[in-house]
């Protein structure tokens, strides 16, 4: 799970001026992420990169 620098900024300072009370939240949107992006992975190896796509967007929604 690759996040851009800036985005890894933000996700810290809300952490800190949340005073650590946003770990859960945190830790369970990580936890979506990871999910969505093994979908995703196992959904490429199968279908074209299109169609991949189209698949998971529909198995987000």
């Amino acid at each position: 799970m690759a996040i851009g620098v800036g985005k890894a900024y933000v996700i810290g300072l809300a952490f800190v001026a949340a005073g650590f009370s946003s770990f859960p939240l945190l830790l369970a949107v990580g936890a979506l992420h990871a999910v969505v992006d093994f979908n995703h992975f196992i959904v490429c190896a199968h279908f074209s990169r299109r169609q991949a796509t189209l698949i998971t967007l529909a198995l987000i929604l």
